[in-house]
């Protein structure tokens, strides 16, 4: 499974991403334990105002090492606490060591995505 973390300026601009490959049934149990722990935990930080929202999303086989992601959002103050929160890093530290490919990646949507892909365009074009 893949957890990701959403970060945003304003309404649901930045996300940040984690991700995670279970693919193995010795710790295919154990990564699912993991992942519901992580939806139980983001659940209690959107009910507290810590997060803005969270969705989980699993994948048809890919052929590939993705299997899902969980999307965060949340501000820039919201996801730079979480990833400092104890209870993040060793739910992320427990995934690392039951799953392989664990990552946690800002991503960007909505407008600041245009601006990342019209600043892309700039760069591109010098």
């Amino acid at each position: 499974m893949m957890a990701s973390l959403v970060r945003h300026h304003q309404l649901g601009e930045h996300h940040a991403q984690i991700t995670r490959d279970c693919g193995t049934l010795a710790i295919e149990e154990q990564g699912l334990s993991i992942f519901g722990q992580s939806l139980e935990y983001y659940g209690a930080l959107q009910s507290k105002g810590a997060i803005e929202s969270f969705e989980p999303v699993i994948f048809n086989p890919t052929g590939g090492d993705l299997n899902g992601i969980i999307l965060i959002r949340g501000s820039l103050d919201q996801l730079d606490a979480l990833k400092r929160e104890d209870r993040f890093i060793d739910l992320m530290m427990r995934a690392a060591h039951s799953c392989e490919g664990l990552g946690v990646n800002d991503a960007y949507l909505e407008g600041e995505l245009q601006n990342r892909t019209g600043r892309c365009t700039q760069i591109i074009n010098q």
